[in-house]
């Protein structure tokens, strides 16, 4: 009998943490290198659906002239790079976005308290073209600081 009890609570907890991250309830919050470094590879239901609410649009498949396959076109993806990860094995990544790892090109990381926009390490704080935030421009003569236009 405890037998039968021990596997009926391994098949409900196994069950449970299924339902959990099917449902999104379990997210790690803990952003390392190696994380920030995973494919964006299309996976489960929403490979295939013309408007995908994960943003996935390429393979993690690498050709041997730094290109990408592709699945179908993002326009958010700006340059779409071959990396070689921390696992010794390469994958897509978009150098040209807001991967503050792979900034501009592979292994490029901008160092606090600098961000990356489009591919460049800015200084949120004090750039007058991304102030606080990618693309927000301060307006003509306004200074940005600590993250605002026009602080006092």
């Amino acid at each position: 009998m405890p037998k039968a009890l021990l596997f009926s609570l391994l098949a409900l907890s196994a069950l449970l943490l299924v339902v959990a991250i099917d449902s999104g309830e379990l997210e790690d919050n803990g952003r390392n290198e190696v994380a920030l470094l995973e494919s964006k590879r299309p996976t489960g239901r929403f490979l295939l659906q013309r408007n995908n609410p994960r943003g996935y649009y390429w393979w993690n498949e690498c050709y041997s002239d730094n290109r990408c396959r592709r699945l179908y076109p993002g326009p958010e993806y700006r340059d779409i790079r071959c990396c070689w990860n921390t696992r010794n094995s390469l994958l897509c990544i978009d150098v040209g976005g807001e991967d503050r790892f792979n900034c501009g090109r592979c292994a490029q990381a901008c160092n606090w308290p600098r961000s990356c926009c489009g591919g460049v390490c800015v200084n949120l704080n004090s750039n007058r073209n991304n102030c606080g935030r990618c693309g927000n421009m301060c307006g003509r003569g306004d200074r940005c600081i600590r993250g605002m236009c026009n602080y006092n």
